[in-house]
């Protein structure tokens, strides 16, 4: 049902997508129905209009956007009224209630660069690995990224690999790829790849962001000792990370070879 414009808006939530998530896992059942009717909606809906879709009573109806809408979930806004009759609220979802949204479009993205730096390199791999790095580097700005600058890097690394290793598995499972343990403390599984998208020309491209970017961050968190090799695998976006000892140098660079650290 289409409604006239809005005179007054409720702003939308700014919170940051894990936080959304875990206030829609603890919505009522009659929240999360009208969460999804706004949601599905193309249009800002009326109370009555809700009410009657989910054969609710209005005031259950009403007390329900009032929670979504608190928690950042929903915003309202007021109808323009043309002569006689009170403006009403409309209300409309300010977020997606189906998570793979975000990773789908996390997916169309990463298409998207592959294919404009594929098009204007002279050397795409290079570039999608440089491309990798950088975006490393802006998350590992994060407050909640852990700071090993002040634990003695080699002992850290060689007698807790295996706990260096978690975290970083739920680091990138935090990001969609769903790490998983590998067969030793050198190995992380990913059984998923959020960068990927099917009949995607450019998807080696893809693996190459993927490398700069767990690279990055795994020397930065190991102050230089550890690097990574990203394996490709033939199963539908599976991949294998393992962790390789780094030749150290003065200054933390070097060259690789096989991790023999052990837990």
């Amino acid at each position: 049902m289409r409604h006239k414009g809005a005179t007054t808006t409720t702003e939308p939530s700014t919170a940051p997508i894990a936080e959304t998530f875990s206030l829609m896992s603890k919505l009522t059942i009659t929240q999360h129905q009208i969460l999804r009717t706004l949601a599905a909606s193309a249009d800002p809906l009326r109370v009555d209009d809700i009410a009657e879709s989910l054969d609710l009573h209005n005031n259950t109806a009403r007390e329900a956007l009032t929670a979504l809408q608190e928690k950042g979930l929903v915003s309202r806004q007021r109808s323009s009224t043309e002569g006689r009759g009170r403006p009403y609220w409309l209300y409309q979802a300010t977020v997606s209630t189906d998570p793979d949204v975000v990773l789908q479009e996390f997916g169309n993205f990463s298409a998207a660069v592959t294919k404009y730096v594929c098009a204007t390199s002279e050397n795409p791999t290079q570039s999608a690995e440089k491309i990798g790095r950088l975006w490393a580097k802006e998350m590992l700005g994060a407050p909640e990224i852990p700071d090993h600058s002040t634990i003695d890097a080699h002992t850290a690394v060689t007698h807790n690999l295996a706990v260096h290793t978690a975290k970083i598995r739920l680091f990138l499972s935090r990001l969609g790829f769903e790490a998983r343990p590998g067969e030793d403390a050198s190995i992380i599984k990913l059984q998923r790849c959020p960068f990927r998208k099917r009949n995607n020309s450019s998807s080696g491209l893809v693996c190459a962001i993927h490398q700069g970017m767990t690279d990055e961050i795994v020397r930065t968190l190991s102050r230089g000792y550890l690097g990574t090799e990203v394996l490709p695998s033939s199963g539908p976006g599976c991949c294998t990370i393992h962790l390789v000892q780094q030749k150290h140098t003065e200054h933390g660079h070097g060259s690789s070879h096989p991790s023999t650290l052990v837990e």
